[in-house]
């Protein structure tokens, strides 16, 4: 599969032109006996750049008038193993998996600046991602093993799921993004979601975030939505506390209410 990306941004004077080109390779396979479900993913990305820097005022040492290459190669391969049982009084789900990640990019990353990527914190949700860092300038590197487990279970009261991971990578190339959750180690943080689902009248998820060396849950995370005839209420509230890499709490919390007049008008107000 090749792909191919044209970006053009402008700020104040300087212009930034780059060709990104992507190559990837995906080779599934499955072994229904043992139901195991493996993945060989393969890709090389390349980016060019047209920098030009006409701005004197900007306090930048790095002299972007050029047309660097940047290269990103990247492999990796998953393994899951889903497991399945049913009884009388529901089904029960059992999916341990894991992937190991190997990636690289060009040594002298300042001569590309940096646009579209920033930190990014380590959740359930891209734990097995192969970049975990979004956008073009910037991406994931170094070798990384991430492993975890998916268990659900499905009853008449509902969809019960709990999801926990972690991840251990080493990587001798530092740049200026980075994800949160790793220590100072090569360990990160377990990270992990509890769900609920009652027939999609109730909804209630609970992410969290275990420091590795101590288990304290320095991330917490609690989503709730229902429904109630023609109102739907959705409320989040997010704790992060102090640690070595928040410099403070921070507390959040926003509660959301949707009322239905007709068929083509909703109201909302939180």
């Amino acid at each position: 599969m090749h792909t191919y990306d044209l970006k053009t941004n402008k700020w104040s004077e300087d212009e930034t032109v780059a060709l990104n080109q992507n190559s990837s390779m995906i080779q599934p396979w499955l072994i229904f006996k043992s139901k195991l479900i493996n993945t060989i993913n393969g890709k090389f990305e390349s980016d060019i750049y047209h920098l030009k820097n006409d701005n004197n005022s900007l306090n930048n040492k790095t002299n972007f008038n050029k047309s660097p290459i940047n290269y990103q190669p990247e492999g990796s391969l998953s393994w899951r193993l889903p497991l399945l049982r049913r009884s009388k009084n529901g089904t029960l789900t059992i999916e341990p998996m894991a992937n190991f990640v190997v990636s690289s990019f060009k040594s002298r990353f300042q001569e590309i600046p940096n646009e579209d990527s920033n930190n990014s914190e380590l959740t359930i949700n891209n734990l097995f991602l192969d970049d975990r860092i979004a956008g073009f300038d910037r991406s994931e590197v170094g070798k990384r093993f991430n492993y975890g487990v998916r268990t659900t279970y499905f009853n008449n009261d509902g969809e019960y799921r709990l999801s926990i991971g972690q991840s251990i990578k080493k990587s001798n190339k530092l740049q200026d993004v980075s994800i949160r959750g790793f220590g100072s180690n090569s360990k990160s943080n377990i990270v992990g979601e509890l769900y609920y689902n009652k027939k999609n009248r109730l909804n209630i998820t609970y992410n969290f975030q275990l420091n590795e060396k101590d288990y304290q849950n320095d991330i917490n995370e609690v989503i709730i939505g229902t429904a109630i005839y023609k109102l739907t209420i959705n409320g989040t509230y997010l704790l992060m506390k102090k640690t070595t890499q928040n410099t403070q709490e921070i507390q959040q919390a926003n509660l959301l209410f949707s009322m239905q007049i007709s068929k083509k008008t909703t109201v909302d107000f939180n």
